[in-house]
């Protein structure tokens, strides 16, 4: 016998706005039964829901917590453990970031509205791991053709950390393993000529440069803007 539960309550206007949390964000999290964290940011930038043809679309959120749920984690107590982000990862980082489109015309279709992010949290916060399965998702699952996915940092050791579980992750988790190959330094996903490499210089970063999508590795120990400028300059013409 099965009991159906109805959806957790959605906290009022003045618990939203301690929260950082925005009412469609706060809806989904009650709709699909993910607690509400308390551990509100210290600085969250608004979510663009005055963007002209701003929507929240809840099903692509699903779409990337689906992604997140098909790898398995490689270390620790948790090996073999199906990939769950914790509700904070949920509500101010996936939900927001995933979730607000707006039409775009030449793409004919929805894209995102929120093409960076900046994340800023104590050390064993699952960092690595987040961006590890945002990456895979978006060289593997976010349908876009030859998708260039980068993890980067100031040393090819450090941009190491957050690409080495990325190569742990499609080598072990069973769903994605036999989509993928992967070599030293690149996860491929040949079915849509896309990859995820390590970049640790500006030059790297620019060799034939058509970014998708980049993970930026301990942004502080940067002693120049050069290798995060060439990233973001190498998104130009992707749409999302």
């Amino acid at each position: 016998m099965t009991t159906h539960l109805p959806p957790a309550p959605v906290p009022d206007a003045d618990e939203l706005e301690r929260l950082r949390i925005s009412p469609e964000v706060a809806w989904y999290l009650a709709e699909r039964g993910i607690p509400f964290p308390d551990c509100p940011p210290r600085v969250k930038t608004p979510e663009p829901r005055d963007e002209p043809g701003a929507r929240f679309d809840p099903e692509r959120v699903d779409r990337v917590l689906k992604a997140f749920s098909l790898l398995r984690h490689t270390q620790g107590q948790w090996a073999g453990k199906p990939l769950k982000p914790d509700p904070w990862q949920v509500a101010y980082v996936i939900a927001p970031v995933f979730g607000w489109v707006r039409w775009d015309d030449d793409a004919d279709g929805y894209v995102r509205i929120i093409t960076s992010l900046y994340v800023d949290v104590p050390r064993k916060n699952g960092k690595s791991t987040l961006a590890g399965g945002i990456l895979i998702y978006l060289a593997c699952a976010d349908g876009e053709p030859g998708a260039q996915v980068v993890t980067a940092a100031t040393s090819e050791r450090q941009a190491g950390f957050v690409f080495n579980p990325i190569k742990q992750l499609a080598e072990k988790s069973p769903a994605l393993s036999k989509h993928v190959k992967t070599v030293m330094r690149r996860v491929i996903h040949p079915a849509t000529a896309s990859y995820i490499e390590v970049v640790s210089s500006a030059a790297d970063a620019q060799h034939g440069a058509n970014i998708h999508g980049a993970a930026i590795d301990e942004l502080h120990v940067h002693k120049t803007p050069d290798l995060v400028e060439t990233i973001e300059t190498g998104t130009g013409s992707r749409r999302q």
